[in-house]
């Protein structure tokens, strides 16, 4: 066994999505100082047979591991509906070669996921016992959790980010960011209703969307709205591009209806931008309303119009939210900080500490 060995497993780090960015974040943390960590995709990018073969490739992969050098643990990262089957397996194979486990739960809707049939409440209580800790994002789903295995190791650990060395200074523009998967569960269409009011009073006002316009309703709506001057589709955008998207804009405006902590919140509070977004998952742990942050209700065209309005009008109160924003994210949302408590996990589930390989 290679006793400072801790393998990743969930979607290639150079997908798209927030648990690709934080099983990055954390291999590019102080962890890989201390540890020696790698990855394994379960997931591919790709289509066809390709995409078909991920998931059998890595269960191979892993075998093999296991078989001629074991880690000292398995660090899987998994959402719900399609992510969660994959994983339990995965779970299960660490179990049989006596691999320790971390199960690190990420996406919104687990609670959904557990309620939708009663055997996906035996299958997820089996996959817990087996795990030697489980990482949660919510105090919330913490409690869910341990109402099906009331003596497992559930830990709340946030996601984080790495902060830019300064934040974006940019709050004269009237630029705005959404970033994610454009569609109705995000609140696309509530945030494109309400730029339709916004331009008639701040014609000068442009919202950028960093993600992909699946199936092409989103061109179409736009077009509907006359809002193709104002608005602009700009797809998934790398590090780099979504640095420069970032640094460009003074609000950021998440109006999800589901989710869990969203990373993108996280790195545009970093870069110091006044963010509007609703209260699920994580984010009113994250967010207190008016103080560096605006909580709107979910689906409430409305109110999302008067927040980003308010936000447009007063510059000051832009900075001023951008300022508390930031420094909620140096203080409690680091990289290191997180690393730190990730190094506590590791340590209860036998992990030495060791120069990375």
């Amino acid at each position: 066994m290679k006793s400072n060995r801790v393998v990743h497993i969930g979607p290639s780090v150079s997908a798209r999505g927030g648990i690709a960015r934080v099983i990055r974040g954390l291999l590019d943390s102080p962890l890989a100082e201390e540890y020696e960590l790698t990855s394994v995709s379960t997931v591919s990018q790709h289509t066809g047979s390709v995409r078909l073969m991920a998931f059998p490739l890595a269960i191979a992969r892993l075998t093999w591991m296991f078989i001629i050098s074991k880690p000292a643990a398995v660090h899987v990262h998994t959402a719900s509906w399609g992510s969660f089957p994959r994983k339990r397996l995965v779970v299960g194979l660490a179990h049989l070669f006596g691999v320790p486990v971390i199960l690190h739960i990420h996406g919104g809707a687990f609670a959904r996921y557990l309620q939708q049939r009663s055997s996906r409440e035996q299958a997820v209580r089996r996959t817990l016992q087996r795990c030697c800790v489980v990482i949660a994002l919510s105090e919330q789903l913490k409690e869910r959790l341990l109402a099906l295995v009331p003596d497992a190791d559930i830990r709340v650990i946030p996601n984080s980010v790495d902060i830019p060395v300064s934040p974006a200074h940019n709050t004269s523009s009237a630029h705005m960011i959404f970033v994610g998967r454009p569609v109705s569960e995000k609140g696309i269409y509530e945030l494109l209703d309400a730029m339709s009011g916004i331009v008639e009073q701040y014609p000068a006002a442009t919202l950028e969307i960093a993600g992909n316009d699946e199936g092409g309703g989103l061109a179409s709506r736009l077009r509907d709205l006359a809002l193709e001057g104002n608005v602009r589709m700009c797809g998934w955008l790398g590090s780099a591009a979504l640095h420069e998207a970032y640094s460009r804009s003074s609000i950021f405006v998440l109006p999800s209806h589901i989710e869990a902590m969203p990373v993108s919140l996280l790195e545009a509070m970093s870069y110091g931008l006044a963010c509007v977004a609703t209260p699920v998952g994580a984010v009113p742990d994250i967010i207190t309303d008016g103080d560096n942050g605006i909580i709107i209700p979910v689906n409430d065209s409305r109110a999302l119009t008067a927040a980003l309005k308010t936000l447009l009008a007063d510059e000051q109160l832009r900075f001023d939210l951008g300022e508390h924003a930031r420094a909620t994210i140096i203080a409690h949302y680091s990289l290191a900080r997180t690393a730190d408590l990730i190094g506590g996990v590791y340590a209860v589930c036998g992990v030495k500490k060791g120069r990375a390989g």
